[in-house]
């Protein structure tokens, strides 16, 4: 709502001299002067409801002032704005369109469609706006930060990162562009910059939680784990509904084996994700690697409830079916992540582990080829392959295959184990002590 005190003052001279013409004089009639107080009065408490976050009561005084003064351009421009933040882009399109319409050269006006146009995906149209924005004004830091975002979208990444220095030159103190600039040098690379310019955001607006979130993540390309934790720990403390945040700390904890404290950023997450998915997928997950096998297979199950055709969530309910013991319902799941996943060498691994489990070797050796056809590198496979091969007597293909697996990874254990074993079987003692 960038210049919306001026476009207030602009429509005071607006209805001004609109009045003195109607009456034929250079002189404000009694008429025009109340028209104006009045408009002037319900526009500028609209617009300090408008600020405070109350758009319902914000887009009532706007209604008011139109069904008093139908072609007010502002309040039709603020209406559309309040219609664009409670996601009704088609309203806001034809309210900031017809402000446009009563008033061209506004660049405010421009700059909001601009948004309207990016969020109905009309990134074109959107970059048109916001060039139109900045002709009419130069210095409209607010046009060239989305310019810079709607430049990114369309791959035009040194134009963005242009875009975002000049909103920053323009105007100094602009959070929204640094943390805007640290995305996206971030994203081609430049993890150091990118840290620098989301810490100066934060040194702008220490409260800004998608700063504090976005640093958390570079550091993490970092490996920087305990300081990004750190970052994630602010980020929900600003905006507890944060569930991004919540669930990167997840993860973080997870890996450093806090599971119950992750568990609880997963129910945090929970509370406020539009998207329940990746919840209940770290959920499932950190039950399934404390063996609550049951709470695991609910929350896949979950995950799937809200991602119906997630070859994944598939694939991990088959692993906890598996492990609780249900090796049948595990080779379903399997079957069903295949469907829809079937070049998944993980879960084609999967899939061979249950039918050995369930006595079916030939089915389990079929999976396992596959497996490797896939990644000729997955020395999970070949060792699985190696054992089944044992299990029917395959002796001479058993070995080779654990060999292979070693080959791949020369510190993999379990191989060289079953090697060992494979060797004893053929009586091949001095190759065996040497696994």
């Amino acid at each position: 709502m960038a210049g919306t005190r001026n476009m207030l003052l602009e429509w005071r001279k607006h209805m001004t001299k609109k009045r003195a013409q109607k009456h034929n004089g250079s002189r404000v009639s009694p008429e025009a002067a109340g028209d104006i107080q009045e408009a002037d009065r319900l526009l500028a408490s609209a617009f300090e409801y408008h600020r405070a976050g109350s758009l319902d009561k914000a887009k009532e005084l706007y209604r008011k002032t139109l069904l008093r003064f139908p072609d007010h351009p502002d309040a039709l421009h603020l209406l559309g704005v309040i219609h664009y933040q409670q996601g009704d882009t088609e309203s806001a399109l034809r309210h900031i369109t017809r402000a446009i319409t009563l008033k061209p050269g506004t660049p405010e006006y421009s700059c909001n469609l601009g948004n309207v146009l990016r969020d109905r995906g009309d990134i074109e149209g959107a970059i048109s706006c916001y060039r139109e924005a900045i002709a009419l004004k130069p210095d409209l830091a607010e046009a060239y930060n989305n310019l810079g975002a709607c430049l990114r979208r369309s791959s035009r990444m040194q134009e963005a990162i242009e875009c975002y220095q000049k909103a920053l030159q323009i105007k100094p103190g602009y959070a929204a562009a640094y943390n805007n600039l640290g995305n996206i040098l971030r994203e081609t690379g430049d993890i150091d910059k990118a840290i620098e310019n989301y810490r100066q955001a934060l040194c702008v607006n220490p409260q800004y939680a998608e700063a504090c979130f976005n640093l958390g993540n570079a550091l993490c390309d970092k490996y920087d784990l305990e300081a990004a934790a750190a970052c994630f720990r602010k980020a929900v403390t600003i905006n507890p509904g944060y569930s991004e945040a919540y669930l990167c700390l997840g993860r973080l904890l997870r890996s450093s084996g806090n599971m119950q404290e992750a568990m609880e950023c997963c129910r945090r997450a929970l509370e406020t994700a539009k998207d329940p998915g990746d919840a209940y997928h770290l959920l499932g997950r950190l039950f399934h690697e404390t063996r609550d096998y049951q709470k695991a297979c609910e929350s896949f199950q979950k995950e799937l409830e809200a991602r119906p055709g997630c070859a994944e969530a598939y694939n991990c309910l088959g692993m906890s079916l598996h492990h609780a013991g249900k090796p049948e319902d595990a080779i379903s799941s399997y079957l069903k992540a295949l469907d829809i996943d079937p070049e998944s060498a993980e879960t084609l691994n999967n899939l061979g582990i249950a039918f050995h489990d369930t006595g079916r070797p030939e089915e389990a050796i079929c999976s396992y080829k596959k497996a490797i056809a896939i990644d000729p590198r997955y020395a999970q496979a070949h060792n699985n392959l190696g054992n089944v091969l044992h299990s029917i007597h395959r002796m001479h293909e058993a070995i080779d295959s654990l060999r292979q697996a070693i080959l791949i990874r020369p510190d993999f254990a379990e191989a060289h184990n079953n090697l060992g074993l494979a060797l004893l079987t053929e009586k091949r003692y001095e190759e065996a002590l040497s696994c």
